[in-house]
C-alpha cells in the first residue's frame, strides 16, 4: 500500500488565498425575491392589536418573550389551536440569549418576533446596573452616564444581530411621547414612537425597514338622512371597533414604509395582517371603494 499523501504545505504555512473578485464582477442589478425577510418595527399602546398583527407573519414563528419577571399574558389573545401549531414561544432569561438564538437557530424559522423592545431595554439595564429590580419610574439617577452608553452600545449590538437575519424580524415596542415643551418662542413639536431611549429608537427606526403604529377608532359608515327636506350622506358610528394600522408618512407618528414612488400607500390599514402589509409592499394593495 502506498503511503499516504502528505499535504505539501510547510507547518505553519497558509493555504493561497481564493483569487479576490474584482469590483467590477461585484457589481449586480438590485434585486430582492419573496423569500427575502422584512425588518418590521409595530408600536402602540397596549391592547391596539400589535401581537395579533405579529402572529399573522410566516410560520414557523418564534416568540421571543420579555416578561420583565411577570408571567407574559401577550399571548393569550393568539391563543389558538391553529397558532398552536404555527408559534413556539421562547422566554429570555438574558439578553445575550437573543443574540444565540438569531446567529444559531434563526435558520429554523421564518420569522422571529421580539416582544417587546422595551422590555429588552429593561433587560440590558437591569443587567448592566446589577439591578435586581427595574424601579416603575426610570430616571437619570437609575444608571450612571457610562452605564446608559454600555446599554445603548449593547442594545444596538444585540439587535443588529437579529436584524441580520434573512428571516422576517417583528420588533414589537410600546408607544411613547417624545418632545412637546418648548421655551420661549422655539417650540419643540411632540412626536410618538416606539418608548426605548432616544437614542435607542432613531437607532431602531434607520435599522428597519418598514415603522408601523397600531391604534383603536371608532368604526364609521355612511349614513343617508333628511336634512331640511334633502338626502345628505353623513358618516355615522356604528358601535363598533376598528383595529388599525398606521404605516402612511405622518407629522406627529413615527411611520416607514420602504416602497418604490407611486406605489399605492394607504394613510392606514383597518383590520391589518401580513397579507395585507405585503400586497402594499408589492403595490398591489387595492384601495375600497369610497
Amino acid at each position: 500500500m502506498p503511503p499516504p499523501r502528505i499535504n505539501p504545505i510547510r507547518p505553519g504555512a497558509r493555504a493561497a488565498p481564493a483569487p479576490k473578485r474584482s469590483l467590477l464582477d461585484r457589481i449586480q442589478p438590485i434585486q430582492f425575491t419573496d423569500d427575502d425577510g422584512i425588518k418590521v418595527l409595530l408600536y402602540g399602546v397596549s391592547g391596539t392589536g400589535k401581537t395579533t398583527i405579529a402572529s399573522t407573519f410566516p410560520a414557523p414563528l418564534l416568540w421571543m418573550s420579555v416578561s420583565g419577571g411577570k408571567k407574559p399574558g401577550e399571548l393569550r389573545s393568539v391563543y389558538t389551536a391553529e397558532n398552536q401549531g404555527r408559534i413556539k414561544e421562547f422566554k429570555l432569561e438574558d439578553s445575550g440569549e437573543l443574540v444565540e438564538l438569531a446567529e444559531n437557530h434563526a435558520s429554523s424559522f421564518r420569522t422571529l418576533v421580539l416582544d417587546h423592545a422595551t422590555g429588552y431595554q429593561d433587560m440590558i439595564l437591569k443587567e448592566v446596573c446589577g439591578l435586581t429590580k427595574i424601579p416603575e419610574q426610570k430616571g437619570w439617577g437609575t444608571a450612571s452616564q457610562q452605564q446608559y452608553g454600555t446599554i445603548s452600545t449593547q442594545f444596538r449590538e444585540n439587535l443588529r444581530a437579529l436584524l441580520s437575519v434573512a428571516q422576517n424580524v417583528v420588533i414589537v415596542a410600546h408607544q411613547k411621547t417624545f418632545g412637546g415643551e418648548g421655551e420661549g418662542s422655539d417650540v419643540i413639536e411632540a412626536s410618538v414612537g416606539a418608548a426605548l431611549m432616544p437614542s435607542l429608537t432613531n437607532w431602531t427606526n434607520g435599522a428597519v425597514d418598514y415603522i408601523m403604529q397600531t391604534f383603536k377608532r371608532s368604526e364609521m359608515r355612511p349614513s343617508v338622512v333628511k336634512i331640511a327636506g334633502k338626502e345628505q350622506t353623513m358618516l355615522k358610528k356604528t358601535g363598533r371597533v376598528e383595529y388599525c394600522l398606521r404605516m402612511g408618512p405622518h407629522a406627529t407618528y413615527q411611520t416607514k414604509f420602504r416602497a418604490p414612488k407611486g406605489f399605492p400607500l394607504p394613510d392606514i390599514l383597518i383590520d391589518p395582517d401580513y397579507d395585507k402589509i405585503v400586497s402594499v409592499i408589492r403595490g398591489e394593495f387595492q384601495f375600497p371603494d369610497e
